[in-house]
């Protein structure tokens, strides 16, 4: 492999200290210091080979060392050898066992190891994919771009297995299935008779069960002696000494434990369920878990997850069963086939595989979006985005499952769905407006949920239905009314029913990270803004949903502006009417939204981006503000203004200096001054100064304060002999009106 290339093209310059499982004496340095009779301290050794033309120390599979003394002799070396310049240190280890390096070699030397340069290698891409095909013919149909298999035949590795397998490579098939193939035909003996294939079988059982029993080297002396020397000389085991055995490769090893483990699963009784599941086993364990999930029963593998938590075995071998479903390539299947199982009671189980799926196959935001975003660009801490085909799969589940996900998984569900959500802002439409739409549903049933009145005292659920308008209530009623009587009425049996509960039900920090993500995303669904906005505007209380929305409208205004403006009018509305309700007071109350602008947390920002995805409600809600503040106009207020041809009221005028900060809403004064600033940045876009008036104008009495807005906009972009300009000047009511600005 790449390791041991390195190491041989570095023996010719410098000196080469090789650390495998196998050949790594336990007890730290001292023991090393032994065995090579080497008269100095860790670090005087190092140094010297730098004097010498530098050391290599290579470490062979650093995450699969078991023996904590062989650990201690590895970690000794590196935490010497990193501290010496021209000492190079590289070791190879699986994907993922960052997570349980700090377990095994301490979080001081994995915090060094952290900084040091990283080689992912990865399976094969699509030229060298083609390449190879050309190359090597009998490679093409398994190398094509849409092979049904092509995560599993990318492997190089894989791929040398896949031509002497029995399945159909042409077809769907995952690695649990290749490996039992593996397993069943004694390690993929081609031509070879029964009884061969049974006594390699023997091996390959005696070989796992040795890894079971934490055996770095496994002793074959019992076994027959021709299996033995053919699965040597097919490149499955190697031998390191007399009898003395191990796997080429690891993915032979986790192969070879998963078939045993899955073969018979009472062996998986005697694994050290107690404590947290090795790194080395993981992978064996879980594939194990992924054969008995995708066997025709479904039983095996529910009883297996039921027996994990009857044993109170540690969450991390739990968590290793439930990640099989959506690891194994049939993870559509598994997750439809053990829904039910998942979905059991408060819903845990779905819930942690969720949980798992975003802290075992996510990557932080932070590290992957650091180049990607301009200078200054803030990432959250603690974003997580999608890693690996897992998150798709779970999400398509979920969306399937909406309806029946308790409280706890639907909770999950929001997470997975955040994190998935980053991706809409680079552009990802097949799967976010979906997300979007469910979140919507989870808001608006809140919404709903928190406007159904309360039964009242005495009052039974079914007649609590019936005032409601339940459609069942009315159907026992129409039951009630035809002349069904007795013990068939329904009617009677809900008397003894509860009121509906929310479907939906998540707490308060799930329902924020819905509106956030629904705000952040909006564009990518308009439908799904527009329904949660309808759903306030039609709400009870809909001041206080929208002063939550208002801490941060996202794209919500610009996805659906109509229902912004419809929500927002209805709870300013909705505010008055409350106040006026309140009896005769000398002072008005303002809105409940109106402190925002006040304190500065909304300003002509949020009416801009109105005027701009829909300038006639924009324009309507601004006059519908305007109208709530003025009051009722008399008809005969104001005087007339002859404006664009037209001779027009205007009324009334005590509101002319509302867009200067005179206004007693800050909410109309910073419409007045949006309104403002979109129409200077229209004109001088286009040049339609008339247009831009027309418009503002509108029909019937014009309003001091937009008159004010016309004026402004009208001295800033006429020019001197332009009609709108000598219009405004021969009105001696406005130029009169028109000084009290300067007082």
């Amino acid at each position: 492999g790449l390791l041991k290339s390195a190491a041989e093209g570095r023996s010719s310059l410098s000196r080469v200290l090789v650390l495998a499982p196998d050949r790594t004496p336990p007890g730290g340095w001292p023991a090393l210091r032994s065995q090579f009779a080497i008269d100095a301290t860790a670090e005087q050794f190092f140094e010297d080979l730098s004097c010498d033309g530098g050391g290599l120390i290579c470490i062979d599979g650093l995450d699969r060392f078991r023996d904590d003394g062989q650990l201690k002799t590895v970690v000794d070396v590196i935490s010497a050898a990193l501290g010496i310049p021209g000492v190079t240190v590289l070791f190879t280890a699986r994907p993922g066992w960052q997570e349980h390096a700090a377990f095994a070699v301490g979080e001081e030397l994995m915090a060094s190891l952290e900084t040091q340069r990283r080689l992912y290698v990865e399976g094969l891409d699509d030229a060298e994919a083609a390449d190879l095909s050309a190359s090597a013919p009998a490679l093409a149909p398994l190398l094509k771009p849409d092979h049904p298999a092509k995560a599993l035949a990318r492997n190089p590795f894989i791929l040398q297995r896949l031509l002497s397998t029995t399945l159909k490579t042409d077809q769907v098939f995952s690695e649990a299935e290749l490996a039992w193939n593996w397993w069943t035909s004694g390690a993929h003996v081609v031509g070879g008779a029964a009884g061969d294939t049974q006594a390699r079988r023997r091996v390959l059982l005696s070989a796992a069960q040795g890894l079971l029993d934490g055996q770095a080297l496994v002793n074959v002396a019992t076994q027959d002696a021709t299996a033995v020397a053919t699965l040597i000389a097919d490149g499955v085991l190697v031998q390191i000494a007399t009898d003395r055995v191990k796997f080429v490769h690891d993915l032979f090893a986790d192969w070879a434990i998963a078939c045993a483990l899955s073969e018979y699963p009472q062996r998986i009784n005697t694994l050290p369920l107690d404590a947290l599941p090795p790194f080395w086993l993981s992978r064996g364990f879980e594939l194990a878990c992924r054969r008995l999930a995708e066997g025709n029963d479904e039983d095996p593998w529910s009883a297996l997850i039921k027996d994990l938590e009857r044993r109170n075995a540690k969450s991390g071998w739990i968590a290793l069963a439930l990640l099989a479903l959506v690891r194994s390539e049939h993870a559509r299947t598994l997750l439809a086939r053990h829904a039910d199982l998942l979905l059991e009671g408060k819903g845990e189980r779905a819930a942690s595989l969720i949980r798992r799926v975003i802290a075992s196959h996510g990557q932080p935001a932070e590290s992957v979006l650091k180049t990607a975003l301009p200078p200054g660009v803030a990432i959250p801490k603690g974003l997580i985005l999608p890693a690996g085909p897992q998150w798709p799969e779970l999400i398509v589940w979920c969306l399937g499952q909406i309806n029946r996900l308790p409280p706890a998984a639907l909770v999950a569900a929001i997470s997975l769905f955040e994190g998935w959500l980053t991706l809409a802002a680079f552009g990802e439409k097949s799967i976010s407006p979906l997300l979007l739409e469910r979140l919507a549903d989870v808001l608006v049933a809140e919404i709903e949920e928190q406007d159904r009145p309360l039964p009242k005292p005495g009052e039974a659920p079914a007649q609590w239905w019936e005032n409601t308008g339940h459609p069942q209530a009315v159907a026992a009623q129409a039951a009630r009314d035809g002349g069904v009587t007795g013990n068939d009425d329904p009617y009677v049996v809900y008397l003894h029913d509860v009121p509906p509960k929310n479907k939906y039900a998540v707490g308060r920090e799930a329902l924020e990270t819905a509106r956030l993500q629904l705000a952040l995303y909006a564009q990518t669904s308009p439908s799904a803004a527009a329904r949660y906005l309808s759903a306030i505007a039609a709400s009870e209380q809909p001041s206080r949903r929208m002063l939550q929305l208002l801490e941060f409208p996202g794209k919500l205004p610009s996805a659906a502006p109509a229902e912004f403006c419809a929500a927002f009018l209805n709870a300013v509305k909705r505010d008055e009417d409350d106040d006026a309700s309140r009896g005769d007071r000398r002072y008005r109350t303002p809105s409940m939204l109106q402190g925002l602008f006040v304190l500065g947390r909304c300003g002509i920002a949020l009416f801009a981006d109105l005027l701009a995805a829909d300038r006639n409600s924009a324009l309507d809600l601004i006059r519908s503000l305007l109208a709530l503040d003025q009051g009722p106009i008399n008809s005969d207020d104001g005087f007339v203004l002859t404006l664009a041809g037209q001779d027009r009221r205007i009324s009334p005028v005590f509101s002319y200096g509302w867009s200067r900060g005179n206004a007693p809403s800050t909410i109309v004064a910073m419409a007045l001054k949006a309104l403002e600033f979109s129409a200077h940045n229209r004109i001088e876009a286009s040049g339609r100064l008339d247009d831009v008036v027309g418009e503002i104008l509108g029909d019937g009495p014009v309003s001091g304060a937009l008159l004010l807005v016309i004026v402004d906009l009208v001295l800033s972009h006429s020019s001197m002999d332009g009609p709108l300009l000598a219009e405004l000047v021969a009105s001696t009511e406005l130029l009169t009106l028109d000084a009290t600005r300067a007082q």
